[in-house]
């Protein structure tokens, strides 16, 4: 027996060994060459080099240490950051750590990188639907289609969007002067509230509201389905077939309780909204306006338009949480910060009103915090995978169709060239100022890249919700500044920093001070909550 086991094992090793000697015969025939990566095993491939934590913090490392080998192969002394590849025994894994290499990949050759790999355990769990999940097909494209109809920039600046944004961050404000010490909480229902009244046209309760909770507990489900190497069908796809009974499939029971969660959040507020619409309730809403397209939808449009609401509900609140509190938590590190926001409203603003959208182009040192809060922490780290419909050739390095490409936004948006001292918080780096004898003047340094041109993902791939999301960001932030004072707990402790990555990533709770700036700030507060709600 031990002779037929060594015997089959060599015979393994010797044609995976002569395909690979063979396959760098051919590509050297041709001129190609794979991108440059680890050295690998002759079964598993890099399958250990896979990292199981903090993947972008492993990938960053990994990126410089084959900079230099990927400049060299490529002949381009001048070519602006790594590109570096993982092969596994069911795929390859490329990475992109450069700016420059990924519009010219997922930006100009969108073409060939806007599918997605298969999310194996995420669709057994029913995520399916999630546009994000989705494979580059028609059912992909229906469901953009109607997210860009309510999404782009000409439809989120408008006055109804400006209208309902401004009046739910007041209402955050308002919270916050009742019980500052739930912040946090005050922070997920507002981003919350935003995307489920434009979404279905729910209003969002105060405290413990079901659907901020729904969002909550799906999200929680899904990030273990995420990360590459959690589960075996990761790597071995045939086992989906295998009876949930079976020795080894506890997966598939796992995926069969955790169903409840998508199903939820597809179908409870859908079915609220049609009980509504059947009353001659309903307010409107994407979801409303869509149905009442058509006189007699089909079943396609109908899950077209359902699936298409819960993607919006799904995605869009969870990473504006993320944004908010990572903002919340350089305030309470970076005190001048704060002075200098303050400053900047008092003289643009005023304290006798609130901010508005109409304020934005008056405030660069706001818009230069914000940049600076999506720069140090982009909420997906690593963007979500593409995958190649066809191969592609990138400075005579052969990419193969069915690679998985991730790009390390985190890496990216560190990139000392670029970003000067790039692991500190510093709004400054996006400004110039007006006038060399004035402390305040400011105006935006266009010649420093926006953090949001990378933050948001790349290609036909990119977050179809970005504008939606960056108004909302926008009005919470100066909102929060103009109203109070953001610190260091007094008799707490400060915070530390640390974050957690999950499908986002998320400041690790902290405590923090969050008090009125004057007497007036809550009458303020009500009257506009009043003008706004009129």
């Amino acid at each position: 027996m031990f002779r037929l086991t060594a015997a089959g094992l060599a015979l393994v090793v010797a044609l995976v060994t002569a395909k690979r000697i063979w396959r760098s015969i051919s590509l050297a025939r041709k001129g190609l060459r794979d991108p440059p990566g680890p050295p690998q095993s002759l079964v598993l491939g890099n399958l250990r080099d896979v990292p199981t934590h903090d993947a972008h913090v492993a990938y960053s490392r990994m990126a410089e240490k084959y900079d230099q080998e990927c400049r060299t192969r490529v002949t381009l002394p001048e070519l602006e950051g790594p590109l570096f590849q993982l092969k596994l025994p069911t795929q390859n894994i490329v990475i992109i750590s450069s700016s420059k290499v990924a519009f010219d990949l997922l930006e100009k050759r969108g073409a060939i990188y806007s599918d997605r790999p298969a999310f194996r355990m995420a669709e057994l769990m029913g995520w399916g639907f999630n546009l994000t999940f989705k494979r580059h097909n028609d059912s992909w494209r229906a469901r953009r289609r109607l997210l860009h109809q309510h999404m782009h920039v000409g439809t989120v600046t408008t006055a109804k969007h400006a209208r309902l944004q401004t009046h739910t961050a007041l209402v955050l404000a308002k919270m916050l002067l009742l019980s500052p010490e739930r912040y946090a909480q005050h922070i997920r229902r507002s981003a919350a509230a935003n995307v489920v009244q434009t979404s279905y046209g729910i209003d969002v309760a105060l405290e413990d509201d079901p659907y901020v909770e729904m969002a909550n507990e799906a999200i929680e489900s899904l990030s273990p389905a995420l990360f590459p190497g959690t589960f075996a069908i990761d790597w071995i796809p045939a086992l989906k077939h295998l009876p949930s009974w079976f020795p080894g499939a506890k997966f598939k029971r796992d995926a069969a309780e955790w169903s409840k969660y998508p199903n939820g959040l597809v179908n409870i507020p859908f079915d609220r909204v049609l009980r509504e619409i059947e009353a001659g309730t309903a307010r409107p809403s994407m979801l409303s306006e869509n149905l009442a397209q058509r006189s007699d939808p089909d079943e396609e449009w109908i899950t077209t338009v359902k699936e298409a609401a819960a993607v919006m509900y799904f995605a869009g609140s969870d990473t504006t949480i993320s944004t908010i509190l990572s903002f919340v938590l350089e305030m309470v590190l970076h005190p001048e910060v704060v002075q200098k926001a303050h400053d900047e409203i008092d003289r643009v603003v005023g304290r006798d009103r609130l901010p508005t959208f109409d304020d934005r182009e008056s405030l660069p040192y706001i818009e230069a915090i914000m940049r600076e809060v999506y720069r140090l922490y982009p909420v997906a780290t690593l963007g979500v995978a593409h995958a190649t419909e066809d191969d592609d050739v990138y400075e005579g390095m052969l990419i193969e169709k069915g690679s998985t490409v991730m790009t390390n936004i985190w890496h990216i948006l560190r990139d000392p060239t670029v970003y000067p001292n790039p692991h500190v918080f510093d709004p400054e780096r996006f400004l110039r100022r007006r006038k060399a004898d004035s402390e305040n003047c400011w105006d935006i340094d266009e010649q420093v890249p926006d953090s949001r041109r990378d933050v948001f993902g790349y290609g036909r791939r990119i977050c179809a919700g970005k504008y939606f999301a960056d108004t909302s960001i926008y009005i919470t932030v100066v909102t929060m500044l103009a109203c109070f004072n953001i610190a260091s707990p007094t008799d707490g402790n400060p915070p530390t920093g640390e974050m957690h990555h999950g499908i986002v990533s998320t400041p690790a709770p902290f405590e923090c001070s969050i008090t009125p700036r004057t007497p007036k700030v809550g009458p303020h507060v009500e009257d506009a909550i009043v003008a706004y709600a009129a």
